[in-house]
């Protein structure tokens, strides 16, 4: 076992291996996670490769999308393998399944969960767990979540919405929390089980020293990227409004260092983007004209920054000032038409019309309107008990 650092937020894997806490009893442990999953301090380390090491009796490996190395490409259908670090099985949650069968949790009498989310409701992470739990449950397995930061936050008054609403079930959500939610997995997972939404015997391992106002450059624990497109820190405060822009012809900079902090279209009019962003968004964003067609945006006020009202804000302009903007679809193996995408992303069925709505405002109006659309009732007080930050 190894001692945990004390100048950085206490992982709920740090705290198992610094024997702060202890799993409960168990012979045949199975094991969602994925590399990006490490532990605190090493970012060569996985935490299923430590709890290995350590002689904990994980057999089986599951994996969400991107793959247990965390480097498939977004939607890649992956298939099951073994793991070249411990030998173990995996179990792939983003392949021909996308969830447990009852035959790959036979034998198993735990599962233990470790993944390192991004705080926004259309990042599948959350929803391999659901999966999980919900073949656990029915399986009489019981679970036990490892928790990691939000690295966006975890104030209530931050989140964003819309709430998701039922007719928009997709694996971009399987139940009805907003865009920017505000929880951990942790809490994520309570939230499902206090509501009813799934049945199972779960257990969550909280960090130490996490608050709900950090963000990812307050915890003193290194990043590393949870898939491929998310290289920084920064890219994740930007992903929950730009992702949007999957469901347009106009690229988030995928493969590129600044992945979901930039846009680019080769007919964009980059320095009249930049200077609506600075116009109306100055004072959290910084927006440059880089090169033809390609503004980068920096959030230069990240507690006060609003990523789901910025995005659409952002899509609703270009969108009124260039003819070339279109519509598309978005292929995954979850979803391989890739139709109604913007539907599926922002969680209402009415998305287009709210676009459409938007784009005939200007400026600071539009923001206001959007402010608006994206503001939360009732959210605090849903989560409030099961909340284990403070």
């Amino acid at each position: 076992m190894s001692k945990r650092r004390d100048n950085a937020v206490g992982l709920g894997i740090d705290r198992v291996l610094a024997g702060e806490v202890s799993l409960p009893g168990a012979s045949s442990i199975g094991m969602l996670t994925h590399s990006p999953a490490v532990v605190g301090g090493r970012p060569d380390l996985p935490s299923y490769a430590a709890l290995h090491e350590a002689g904990v009796p994980v057999v089986r490996l599951f994996s969400p999308e991107h793959g247990l190395a965390g480097v498939a490409a977004d939607g890649q259908k992956v298939a099951d393998g073994v793991d070249g670090l411990t030998g173990l099985p995996v179990v792939s949650l983003y392949g021909e399944v996308l969830e447990p069968t009852e035959a790959s949790l036979a034998g198993l009498d735990l599962m233990v969960v470790d993944l390192q989310d991004v705080g926004s409701r259309f990042y599948t992470y959350a929803w391999a767990l659901w999966h999980l739990l919900i073949a656990a449950g029915r399986a009489g397995l019981p679970c036990v979540l490892l928790d990691r930061p939000n690295p966006i936050g975890g104030v209530p008054g931050r989140c964003e919405g819309p709430l998701m609403t039922p007719e928009c079930t997709t694996y971009l959500g399987r139940y009805g929390v907003p865009v920017r939610h505000g929880l951990t997995l942790g809490e994520m997972a309570r939230l499902w089980v206090a509501e009813g939404a799934v049945d199972v015997g779960l257990g969550v391992i909280p960090m130490s020293g996490w608050e709900r106002s950090m963000l990812w450059s307050e915890t003193g624990l290194p990043w590393v990227a949870p898939s491929p497109a998310l290289r920084r820190a920064a890219s994740a405060l930007l992903y929950p409004g730009l992702c949007f822009f999957e469901a347009t012809n106009v690229g988030v900079g995928r493969g590129t260092e600044r992945s979901f902090e930039c846009v680019s279209a080769a007919w964009l009019d980059a320095g009249a983007a930049a200077d609506a962003v600075m116009a109306t968004w100055g004072v959290t964003v910084q927006a440059e004209a880089v090169a033809e067609g390609v503004v980068v945006l920096t959030v230069v006020d990240e507690a006060a920054f609003e990523p789901v009202c910025f995005g659409l804000w952002l899509l609703c302009e270009i969108r009124r000032g260039h003819d070339a903007f279109a519509w598309a679809t978005y292929p995954t193996n979850a979803h391989p038409s890739g139709e109604d995408h913007l539907v599926r992303l922002l969680g209402r069925a009415d998305a287009l019309e709210l676009i459409l709505n938007a784009c005939a405002l200007i400026g600071s109006e539009r923001q206001v309107f959007l402010r608006e659309s994206t503001r939360l009732a009732g959210w605090a007080d849903r989560v409030t008990p099961v909340l284990l930050y403070t």
